[in-house]
């Protein structure tokens, strides 16, 4: 008894049917029904896609429309209906379209006006301005303390220069970037009425794609010398070559 049943055949276990979720962060199209998830359509047990019927075996699944007349408007109705209608429905239903549109306004809260302004821009000595860029550089300072008064600071690849020397978070320094460019923009539209403010954008442009390509001029490659036909050894050295350099010279470049 024992040997004939263990020599039978074992049934291969059957897979367990997987489930499939939508993303945790995908809300339902309703909170009670169920309605199912935005751009989700996981498979049904019972679905009449998965039927072997002989139309859909020959011709393939065609899914029936939901709504069989989905082009078609009662836009002519209503309004034939609204004009054989008495005056008095009409202007009920626009006062009350003018109270929800009045609630509405209500609604919404009120935006007080700008406090917004233009920090000033003075000159600081040496130890100052460098205490000054050393809050900048410092998260823990709240850039609404630094946004009273900034420093006369340097321009072009200069300041792309200090800006990395001194450690400044890429997010804090474009902020620098952007509050001095205000001021220096709203100084030169003062000073000279034809000055057009896009022309300081393209010449922050150029400045940056000028500072990349200085540096990457740096990366000189070896270069095969040969005599009388015979190629000789020469001696290579990149800036590339030395850990501190190296190391300085990839900061610079990946924080530009």
């Amino acid at each position: 008894m024992s040997s004939s049943s263990s020599s039978r055949p074992q049934q291969p276990q059957r897979a367990s049917t997987s489930t499939v979720q939508p993303p945790a962060w995908q809300a339902p199209y309703h909170k009670t029904a169920d309605l199912g998830y935005p751009d989700f359509h996981p498979p049904r047990p019972g679905q009449e896609e998965d039927s072997m019927a002989e139309a859909y075996v020959k011709n393939g699944y065609t899914a029936k429309p939901i709504v069989q007349t989905d082009n078609f408007t009662v836009h002519e109705m209503i309004h034939d209906t609204w004009e054989k209608a008495d005056q008095g429905v009409l202007r009920q239903l626009g006062d009350l379209m003018s109270e929800v549109a009045l609630r509405r306004e209500r609604a919404v809260p009120a935006i007080g006006s700008s406090t917004f302004k233009f920090p000033d821009r003075r000159t600081f000595t040496g130890p100052k301005s460098q205490a000054w860029f050393n809050d900048l550089a410092n998260p823990a300072v709240p850039l609404s303390k630094l946004n009273k008064i900034i420093p006369h600071g340097p321009k072009g690849s200069e300041l792309l220069d200090m800006l990395e020397s001194n450690r400044v978070p890429t997010q804090r320094a474009v902020w620098y970037v952007c509050v001095a460019g205000a001021v220096e923009i709203q100084n030169m539209v003062r000073a000279r009425t034809s000055f057009n403010p896009s022309q300081y954008s393209i010449e922050l442009a150029t400045t940056v794609t000028s500072y990349l390509r200085k540096h990457l001029d740096l990366l000189v490659l070896p270069r095969a010398q040969t005599v009388g036909g015979t190629a000789i050894r020469s001696t290579f050295r990149s800036i590339l070559s030395e850990p501190e350099s190296r190391d300085k010279w990839i900061h610079k470049f990946s924080y530009t």
